[in-house]
This record gives structure tokens, C-alpha cells and sequence, in this order.
């Protein structure tokens, strides 16, 4: 529906310059481990780099050291067609008080055009939007059954 809406809008817009656009796609995950949770952030930015950048860490009681960890990681990728742009993933973690260990994903799938054209930018979004779609679950489930394989 919402593809829908934004080809329909610049359809009735034509006119609107467009350079830039970005199919995005988000979702949340509940970790049910706070060992995963944390195991998960430890694989994808490893503390020991954080321990030598911020040497003070080390002499640290451990509660305090419990505190290091990831809260937020962005991760530039190309885009897998022949489009000008990127794709960027980001996992960050969600402060909740009530849901422990929830981490939310988005994914950008992000587009520039050099002719500024509504309707150029209204067929890569009709032409794209499914396999933005499957990219970004793709890109989060990869990530997610990484994370449960190397925890075995």
C-alpha cells in the first residue's frame, strides 16, 4: 500500500523534481538471551578493539565493563544492480523498559537518478520495491542465523 501511495502521489506530481529516494524497510527482534544479545553485538564489532582504543575499560570493576557493547551499527554495502546509490544497514539496539534485548534493523535501499525525473524515479520504485523488500529480510535473517550457527 504504501508503494501504492508514493507512485500515485509523483504520478499526480509529474512535475516534482526527484534526485534521491529510499526504500526502507525496518523491523524489530527480541533477543531471549541477554548472552545472545550481547554475543551478537561482541561478533559483529569485537570489544577487544573497543578495549585497546578506550585502554581504561580493562581496569574497570566488571559491572562496569558489562557496559560495553554495541548501540547502534551502520554498514555501507553496494547496491547489487547497476542503479547509482548504496544500500545501508543499520542495527541498533531499542531502549525499552518493559522488552529487554530488542534490537531494531533498518535497511536503506537508497537510489539517485541524474535526470531529476518523477517518472524515472516512480519505474525504479515499481521495478525495485520487491527486491528491496526481499534484500533487506535476506540481509537480517543472514545476519540473525549467523549469530544463532556461531553461538552453537
Amino acid at each position: 500500500p504504501l508503494k501504492d501511495l508514493v507512485t500515485n502521489v509523483f504520478v499526480l506530481l509529474e512535475e516534482t523534481p526527484i534526485i534521491k529516494m529510499g526504500m526502507n524497510f525496518a523491523m524489530v527482534i527480541k533477543i531471549n538471551s541477554e548472552e545472545k544479545w550481547k554475543q551478537l553485538g561482541s561478533q559483529l564489532a569485537p570489544q577487544s578493539y573497543w578495549e585497546d582504543a578506550a585502554d581504561y575499560v580493562r581496569s574497570l570493576d566488571d559491572k562496569k565493563q558489562s557496559q560495553l557493547g554495541v548501540w547502534e551499527l551502520s554498514m555501507n554495502l553496494p547496491r547489487p544492480d547497476n542503479l547509482t546509490g548504496h544500500v545501508r544497514a543499520k542495527m541498533a539496539v531499542l531502549p525499552n523498559e518493559k522488552e529487554k534485548h530488542l534490537l531494531t534493523f533498518t535497511i536503506n535501499s537508497h537510489v539517485e537518478i541524474s535526470d531529476s525525473s518523477a517518472a524515472t524515479m516512480i519505474n525504479i520504485l515499481e521495478e525495485h520495491w520487491g527486491e528491496s523488500l526481499r534484500l533487506a529480510k535476506q540481509i537480517i535473517s543472514n545476519i540473525m542465523e549467523s549469530q544463532l550457527r556461531d553461538s552453537k
